[in-house]
């Protein structure tokens, strides 16, 4: 007859022998992920999340052995951690230059092709998921890139605790998730604070451009410009313009074409609407 005569110090519960076991049969890759989401979760903790999360990270572990070697060996060249105090962005790049931030970067569709055109210019990309910042490093090494960081954190926290005021001259948040249905909209990243607090990280004359192919979520968007008295449009339109060359056209751009869908360009600067702002501006619209 076996008895149960309760815990006894030092005894373990099955699940955390079990989570024990999986963890030494997990890869380095798989560490490698696992800690740096635990790192997400444990800063947004300890800062405070502000709001709702606006994104989802979702599965990454699909390098190959040979992908992830270089993804080991180039996210320390590359990765800015997150830290709850402003950064030193002219140390960081060893520099000073024109800086553009990129919210939700993605593969680096845009970014890597802008920062192989433009050497004079840094470009900081935010990005949450994994994969995508795997992606993105190899694009790195594949152009030879040295203007090129990437914070893989939460860009609301980010923008309100790391990254200091005026210190940014162009923002670009290229297609994020509409979250279509109307109980989600709550989670949609452009809210009316965020869209004030990233007014207050540009320089002056320093541009936002947005690009949306959710016909709601856009006229979502020029509500927010029409009572913004940070930001103003390059346009009469609430900020809608043609699409500017210079954006790459990004794989929800693409998707967005097949469906149709038609995709809107927004371009704010945070002052008044003048031919000089639009010249100082470090990406012009054409």
């Amino acid at each position: 007859m076996i008895c149960n005569s309760g815990p006894t110090a030092g005894a373990r519960s099955v699940g955390e022998q079990g989570r024990d076991v999986a963890s030494s049969l997990a890869t380095p890759r798989q560490r490698h992920w696992e800690a740096a989401s635990s790192r997400v979760k444990k800063t947004a903790h300890q800062v405070g999340r502000i709001g709702i999360r606006s994104f989802v990270i979702r599965d990454r572990r699909r390098l190959s052995p040979a992908q992830d070697r270089v993804v080991q060996k180039l996210w320390p060249m590359f990765a800015v951690d997150f830290q709850a105090r402003p950064l030193n962005v002219c140390e960081l790049f060893s520099r000073r230059a024109p800086l553009t931030v990129e919210i939700g970067a993605g593969r680096g569709d845009f970014a890597l092709q802008h920062a192989a055109q433009h050497p004079e210019s840094d470009y900081l990309l935010l990005e949450a998921n994994h994969f995508c910042i795997a992606q993105l490093l190899l694009g790195i090494k594949e152009r030879g890139l040295r203007n090129m960081r990437f914070i893989n954190h939460d860009a609301a926290l980010i923008f309100r605790h790391q990254l200091p005021a005026a210190s940014i001259d162009t923002i670009c948040v290229f297609f994020p998730d509409p979250w279509v249905k109307r109980r989600h909209h709550k989670r949609r990243l452009l809210q009316a604070d965020f869209l004030s607090c990233l007014a207050s990280r540009l320089k002056s004359n320093g541009c936002l451009h947005i690009a949306t192919d959710w016909v709601d979520y856009a006229r979502h968007i020029a509500a927010l410009i029409d009572s913004s008295q940070q930001l103003r449009g390059l346009s009469c339109d609430n900020g809608l313009v043609p699409r500017p060359t210079w954006r790459a056209v990004t794989k929800y751009e693409q998707r967005a074409r097949t469906l149709p869908h038609d995709v809107f360009d927004f371009c704010l600067v945070k002052a008044r609407a003048t031919s000089a702002a639009r010249e100082m501006a470090p990406i012009a619209v054409s």
